[in-house]
């Protein structure tokens, strides 16, 4: 069941389009919100937020995935902005998820669009449902180290756990407080092309909103998403033959280059675009261009992209097999 209950303008960002809040009804009875961008008549594309985000990260995409004829749908997980908290869940329940909300919308058919953390989630759902989901397009994304934690005894596992939920939520609304003092203090962490990106006043919005929406309910589902890093995943990867490309940049100080090469390799059907001396938010200025790939593997024709800006980047993608991958220092 979809509803549309609001229109949050008075936090929307001031950028390409409105940030309307809508709400899906799931089965239990919560509610899941979500934002949509884009085309609205175009090829569906739901966005999978990185780990502790929210569906406002989707924001800056609008322009670059309508001009590609992308709808756009991003959606909170459970406990982020206005999403209802459910504990539990895993890559399970957000499959689950994911398919009620297609099915809402009346969308048979769709890719999944994802950052970070939401590339596990992702990767998931295609793998069980390989039949509704036509391509997977991932974003700086490094698998966390949970064979680290399940190989330590219980008590240090759930000790350990206990200490990042309790850091991290402290940490989040702590940084809610004063967002823009939280960015000038990653900015000083990450190489130099992402300390371009983090220049951006639209960057610096949208990433300031969305830092305050993680916690709009307080920490409980932030704290919940992230430690889901951490599990065990609940799938096969070698058993994922859904098309998958996944894009990082060279420079990346935040995601591990060799995770993403790691998991490219136990897919059957992957292809690594390794993004030439960007860093981790090279997405920001690149969207076109991915979004022209998945045109590509999708069989579909997009309008021409007549307008030049900074937010291009051209020639700096190499690609690469899973056999390469492997290979590639």
């Amino acid at each position: 069941m979809i509803t549309r209950v609001m229109e949050d303008r008075t936090e929307s960002l001031p950028l390409q389009a409105t940030v309307d809040v809508k709400f899906a009804v799931m089965p239990d009875g919560r509610r899941l919100s979500y934002t949509e961008f884009g085309d609205p008549t175009g090829f569906p594309l739901f966005y999978c937020h990185s780990s502790g985000s929210t569906r406002l990260e989707a924001t800056l995409f609008h322009r670059e995935a309508k001009n590609a004829k992308f709808r756009l749908i991003a959606f909170d997980r459970p406990g982020l902005g206005y999403s209802d908290f459910v504990k539990g869940g895993g890559q399970a329940g957000f499959a689950q998820d994911l398919l009620n909300l297609a099915d809402g919308l009346q969308c048979d058919n769709f890719g999944l669009l994802c950052s970070g953390g939401g590339t596990s989630l992702a990767l998931a759902a295609s793998c069980w449902y390989p039949n509704r989901i036509s391509v997977v397009l991932g974003l700086s994304f490094s698998p966390s180290p949970f064979g680290v934690l399940h190989t330590a005894p219980a008590f240090i596992r759930t000790m350990a756990l206990i200490a990042l939920r309790l850091y991290a939520g402290f940490m989040q609304k702590r940084c809610a407080c004063n967002p823009m003092r939280y960015l000038e203090r990653l900015r000083d962490t990450v190489c130099y092309t992402d300390k371009r990106v983090l220049e951006d006043p639209l960057v610096l919005e949208m990433l300031s909103k969305d830092v305050k929406e993680s916690v709009r309910q307080g920490s409980r589902g932030f704290v919940h998403d992230l430690s889901q890093n951490f599990e065990r995943w609940e799938f096969d990867p070698r058993e994922v033959n859904v098309p998958v490309h996944l894009w990082q940049g060279t420079a990346d100080t935040i995601a591990s280059r060799s995770g993403s090469m790691s998991v490219v390799g136990m897919l059957q059907n992957a292809i690594l675009h390794k993004v030439t001396s960007r860093g981790h938010f090279f997405y920001f200025r690149l969207m076109d261009e991915i979004f022209a790939v998945a045109n590509k593997q999708l069989n579909r024709e997009a309008r021409r992209n007549t307008h030049h800006t900074k937010r291009t980047i051209r020639k700096s993608i190499e690609c690469t097999t899973p056999s390469v991958a492997l290979h590639s220092g």
